[in-house]
């Protein structure tokens, strides 16, 4: 199949490509192709990728392609001609044992114009085995599958951005020997000629393979240690979140490298950055209180004087360090493994456009994130147990605040020296502001697809400006305990 067939055929598939969650234009009723990437023929299926958008949406996407005259293994498969069936081709044997191998080959793909350029450093040998869905229906395609006795991860970026940050950051990581990220093993990325990068000098990233990260879901563990500790009144499992302390402060430490490239090297917070960062704060105030009720925006209105109080406390940041940070760190971007625990998806929060989701923010920040889904846990556990109970709501914030305070000594303990001399009775106050800034955002994001849900976050950034690490438990409780 030649590339204008090729092209006739993706522009015919509009209405079976557009309603993916990642495209923005659901109703598209044209699609127009940028770019096609023939990969190769085997039997009767073509194999190619290409880039493409939904006018009038901006956004350009990136899919591997498996074209064939019968349904073939792959994403989403469907008809899209007479004789011509598609699929996206991550789930397809064939496509996965040709991406690997030219990984390993160093191998380009593409004619005059774009140049797709397979690289790989360290891939384990042997055959790759049968792809596996891994996820549900996400903004990217993920496959696991076998390579040699080794498991891996093709990672496809359906919306590839020149500041997705997650593969520079993996990339480091790896060469650092990160023990808490997955290792970055190849990439595909595009160049406009061989030889060539695009955006000044950043790689536009379409996919990367992973070593794979094995263990079990972090939140619902957390989730079922608060069920535990507030329906038989007993401590939280201390251990588990000073080791996930642990495991934030060694990634930390090792973006906290003076030696690092420019992008990733620390650099010192200025009084623009506080400026900026107060500003985004407001703004997302008064995000929240458009996303809220009338009763609900009316108790957020009376917290203003003590959230203005807060940020006022941001004068004192200037001369810290700020990093590249994780960005959307929360527990259930974690996983518990025998070896501790994995860190993955480094791409941010879904709402950082641009060079905001390569923003070297405070460390504090992923702290402050992991922090608020303690809170979500607890308030989960809630739900599960059908609690209604004073003592039962007193018990989830008594293990909330425990649990928070194993997490933070464990980050002490393995954080950047730069954080740890600064002391715990300064590193408070940075947390408070950086859970009010995530609270604001959840409260938004909540309002917007979880409505129900709302009141977690309102409650929460109203106990933050309250000061949560103040909290102590009564001589009762004490003795209960």
């Amino acid at each position: 199949m030649d590339a204008e067939r090729i092209r006739s055929v993706l522009r015919a598939s509009v209405s079976r490509l557009s309603p993916a969650r990642w495209s923005a234009n659901k109703d598209a009723d044209e699609l127009e192709v940028q770019a096609v990437f023939p990969l190769f023929e085997e039997a009767d299926e073509t194999f190619f990728a290409a880039l493409f958008s939904f006018p009038p949406e901006p956004a350009c996407h990136f899919a591997p392609f498996v074209a064939s005259p019968r349904p073939a293994p792959g994403l989403r498969p469907f008809e899209a001609g007479k004789g011509i069936y598609l699929a996206e081709a991550e789930l397809n044997p064939r496509f996965v044992r040709f991406a690997v191998e030219a990984m390993r080959g160093g191998a380009s793909s593409g004619g005059t114009g774009p140049v797709l350029h397979w690289t790989g450093k360290d891939i384990p040998p042997g055959r790759t085995g049968l792809p596996e869905r891994l996820g549900g229906d996400t903004t990217n395609a993920v496959a696991s599958f076998t390579i040699g006795n080794k498991k891996a991860v093709l990672k496809s970026y359906r919306t590839p951005d020149l500041f997705n940050p997650e593969p520079e950051i993996l990339a480091f990581l790896s060469e650092k020997g990160s023990k808490v990220s997955p290792r970055v093993l190849g990439t595909v990325t595009l160049a406009e000629t061989a030889g060539a990068k695009p955006g000044g000098g950043r790689s536009l990233y379409l996919a990367v393979l992973l070593e794979f990260a094995g263990g079990v879901p972090a939140f619902p563990a957390f989730v079922g240690n608060a069920r535990r500790s507030i329906f038989c009144n007993l401590p939280p499992h201390d251990c588990i979140p000073a080791r996930l302390g642990i495991a934030i402060g060694d990634l930390h430490h090792l973006l906290a490298t003076r030696g690092a490239p420019p992008d990733i090297r620390p650099e010192a917070i200025s009084a623009g950055d506080i400026d900026r960062w107060r500003s985004a704060m407001r703004a997302r105030f008064e995000d929240a209180l458009r996303a809220l009720d009338a009763d609900r925006a009316s108790r957020l209105v009376r917290s203003r004087d003590a959230f203005e109080a807060l940020l006022a406390g941001m004068n004192g940041w200037a001369g810290a360090r700020k990093i590249r940070t994780h960005q959307d760190l929360h527990l259930g971007q974690v996983l518990i493994s025998r070896g501790g625990f994995r860190l993955l998806d480094y791409e941010g929060e879904p709402l950082r456009k641009g060079p905001e989701r390569i923003e070297k923010l405070p460390p504090e920040r992923d702290v402050a994130t992991l922090l608020r889904s303690f809170s979500y846990a607890a308030a989960v556990a809630l739900k599960e147990l059908k609690a209604g109970h004073a003592h039962e709501d007193e018990r989830a914030q008594r293990w909330e605040h425990d649990t928070a305070s194993s997490f933070i000594e464990g980050y002490l303990s393995a954080c950047p020296r730069s954080v740890r001399k600064r002391g715990k009775k300064r590193l408070l106050p940075a947390l408070r502001v950086w859970m009010a800034e995530k609270a604001l955002y959840e409260i938004a994001y909540e309002a917007k697809f979880r409505p129900d849900w709302v009141g977690i976050p309102l409650e929460g950034l109203l106990g933050i400006l309250n000061d949560p690490f103040s909290r102590q438990p009564d001589a009762s409780e004490a003795d209960q305990r």
